[in-house]
């Protein structure tokens, strides 16, 4: 499978390759997310991965819109885990 990947750019002006995960709608509410991972480590040496909301309408813009309810991150952790499990 071919890595798909984005760039982020901070307040600064840094440049931050991101590797995406998984990307997907869902159809509970209809919004589009991104789970993905700029490749660093934390404290504990795990790698570590970043979720965001998006519009694909939009995509011109590069917009990473935060995830904001707990409904949210709990279907975004289902996804992540199914996604490590193949």
């Amino acid at each position: 499978m071919e890595k798909k990947t984005f760039n982020v750019v901070s307040d600064d002006g840094r440049v931050t390759e991101c590797t995406v995960l998984a990307a997907f709608k869902s159809p509970e509410n209809g919004k589009h997310y991104l789970i993905y991972t700029d490749g660093s480590l934390d404290a504990s040496g795990k790698t570590r991965v970043f979720a965001s909301r998006y519009s694909p309408e939009q995509k011109d813009s590069g917009a990473l819109l935060p995830v904001t309810t707990a409904e949210e991150w709990r279907m975004i952790e289902t996804v992540l885990a199914n996604t490590a499990g193949n």
